[in-house]
C-alpha cells in the first residue's frame, strides 16, 4: 500500500456505508464508501477547522496557516511532498521547459522553491 492510502486509513478519511445505506454522491449516484481527501490536512478535526478558516480570511493568511500546518504536521507533510513528487514525475518534458499550461504553485511550502528539480521553479514567483 503507497503511503498516501495508509494515510487515508490513518486519518479516518476512507468511510464505509452500512448496509442497506448508501452513500449518495454530488453526482447523484450511489456508492458504498466515501473518501474525505480533506482530512488529509491532519485529520477531521484540522481538516474542518481549515476549511472554516480558508471561508474566513484572505489569501495571505491562508497561506501562512497552510505552511505552518506543513511545517508542524507529518501527515499534511507527507502529503504535500508526495504530491511535488508525482507532478515532477508526470509533467512532460514541454511543461518543464516551460512551454506547457500555466501551473500555480501557491500552495506548496516554500523550501519547495529551492529543493524543486523542476527548472522553472527555482524562484517562487509569489515573492
Amino acid at each position: 500500500m503507497n503511503i498516501i492510502n495508509e494515510l487515508l486509513f490513518k486519518t479516518n478519511a476512507v468511510r464505509v456505508a452500512p448496509a442497506q445505506e448508501p452513500f449518495w454522491y454530488t453526482s447523484g449516484k450511489l456508492g458504498p464508501f466515501y473518501i474525505n481527501t480533506h482530512f488529509l490536512a491532519k485529520d477531521e478535526q484540522t481538516a474542518n477547522e481549515m476549511l472554516t478558516y480558508i471561508e474566513n480570511h484572505n489569501p495571505k493568511e491562508i497561506e501562512a496557516k497552510f505552511e505552518n500546518l506543513y511545517n508542524t504536521d507529518s501527515t499534511y507533510k507527507t502529503t504535500i511532498d508526495e504530491l511535488i513528487k508525482v507532478i515532477e514525475n508526470t509533467t512532460s518534458t514541454s511543461y518543464r521547459e516551460g512551454r506547457g499550461a500555466t501551473f500555480s504553485f501557491r500552495w506548496f511550502p516554500q523550501n519547495f522553491w529551492e529543493s524543486s528539480t523542476l527548472p522553472y521553479t527555482k524562484t517562487n514567483p509569489l515573492s
